[in-house]
């Protein structure tokens, strides 16, 4: 059980770190956007 949870951590942290690494830009742009609609 314990060997489980630390694998499942391990592969959120994986997950995370993937999405964070290619989703920064993509994330920038979209909160810019969002942020553009809001102030206009």
């Amino acid at each position: 059980m314990t060997h489980r949870v630390s694998l499942l951590r391990q592969l959120v942290k994986d997950q995370v770190r993937a999405i964070w690494s290619q989703g920064v830009r993509g994330m920038e742009v979209c909160t810019a956007a969002k942020l553009g609609w809001l102030t206009h």
